[in-house]
């Protein structure tokens, strides 16, 4: 890839290929702030290797920053593509009202991820301003990145064009199907959680308001992940961040737990159990 971007670059004045120092770790989000680092241009995009941009799309999203000049950030649509690039459906969700950035910060927080990775475009000096990615997170980077901006005020423009595509992997090559992939998802989701539960200074969104949304990730995280895949390891500590964050009472606590035990060992199937009540 980088030989590649290498042959671009030196046929192109416009482009430079740059590769991660080797005294800095690995990961997407390292990668991205060191690209910010070496930005000199007004405006950001990162672009994933899923992502294809579409022709003009570049020249399309500057000349919407130029006449929104009051905004920090422009959101474009996701079209979904097969590996063959066939096209299929828009990937984005919102809100009723696409004005409120509230919204869209309580839908990161509810698991009902509005936009992707590269949907924004961004004033650079914004980023300057309020930080790139945040290095610990293994997975969810983005999430947190866009949940953090958002509750720090950023203003955004959500444009409705589909300007880039999203390209999935071949059948069966899902990364939800990788154990190691969802072992580290829903470490960084636990992070997340601890991370927006708490008081933040110059939140938009109350603490309390904060963790209601926080509570619907974390029931789809225990249903999704934990139930129906069956990682039953990572229970203990969903519980441990359920009580510490004071999303969950002990008593609700508990009652996860019991779910669990029925779901694990079957025991609303058993006749005379007398479960199936409880788990239905």
């Amino acid at each position: 890839t980088l030989q590649i971007a290498g042959t671009f670059a030196s046929s192109d004045s416009r482009i430079t290929a740059l590769k991660r120092p080797e005294n800095l770790p690995k990961g997407a989000n390292v990668c991205r702030n060191y690209g910010l680092l070496k930005a000199s241009g007004e405006y950001v995009i990162f672009l994933d290797a899923d992502d294809l941009l579409i022709p003009n799309a570049l020249k399309r999203r500057v000349a919407l920053f130029e006449i929104n000049p009051d905004y920090q950030a422009l959101v474009f649509s996701t079209r979904v593509v097969s590996y063959s690039l066939e096209e299929k459906n828009i990937l984005n969700n919102d809100p009723e009202d696409v004005t409120d950035m509230d919204a869209y910060a309580h839908m990161f927080m509810r698991y009902e991820i509005p936009w992707q990775i590269t949907g924004p475009i961004w004033k650079r000096d914004t980023l300057k301003v309020f930080g790139g990615f945040n290095t610990t997170f293994q997975r969810f980077q983005d999430v947190e990145f866009h949940t953090r901006l958002l509750l720090k005020g950023v203003k955004v423009l959500r444009v409705f064009e589909a300007d880039f595509l999203y390209r999935s992997g071949p059948e069966g090559t899902s990364k939800y199907l990788d154990s190691s992939f969802i072992k580290k998802a829903l470490k960084a989701i636990l992070r997340y959680v601890d991370t927006f539960a708490k008081p933040l200074e110059n939140s938009t969104i109350t603490t309390k308001q904060r963790k209601d949304s926080l509570r619907v990730m974390m029931l789809k995280t225990y249903t999704n992940f934990i139930l129906k895949k069956e990682f039953y390891g990572n229970l203990e500590g969903f519980l441990k961040t359920a009580r510490r964050t004071q999303l969950f009472s002990f008593k609700e606590c508990y009652k996860l737990w019991i779910l669990y035990i029925m779901t694990k060992h079957k025991l609303y199937q058993i006749k005379g159990v007398g479960m199936y009540r409880y788990y239905a």
